[in-house]
């Protein structure tokens, strides 16, 4: 993967998606590599996000509290459900200002089997 974050996060093929998560290190943790290896764990987890999203869609909740006519409190929520089964780590690395990317992979197959449905290209 190029040293530049790339701003295509899910990629398809004909036979697989790739889904690429990022996470940043805690600069208020001192431990260097304790701190690369949560954003390595942000990143995963990011990218299964981003993998869960695309193949079962998600649930976006909100609220606004409006006093005198101005908005004083405004919140989304989104809300992720779904269980994948075959996402597998491709590729992995930091780039040059040290944000951890992580690639995961799932076979078309496996996501029809889930949905229980064939895909539309």
């Amino acid at each position: 993967m190029d040293e530049a974050i790339s701003d295509v996060s899910v990629r398809e093929t004909r036979r697989y998606l790739e889904f690429v998560g990022y996470g940043v290190p805690d600069p208020a943790n001192t431990n260097r590599p304790q701190a690369m290896l949560m954003a390595e764990v942000a990143a995963r987890t990011d990218a299964q996000a981003k993998a869960i999203e695309e193949i079962y869609g998600f649930f976006l909740e909100g609220g606004r509290t409006v006093k005198d006519f101005i908005a004083s409190d405004v919140t989304l929520e989104v809300k992720f459900v779904g269980y994948i089964r075959g996402l597998r780590e491709v590729e992995k690395g930091t780039t040059q200002d040290g944000v951890a990317w992580v690639k995961l992979r799932i076979e078309k197959e496996l996501i029809e089997e889930l949905l229980g449905a064939k895909l539309v290209d």
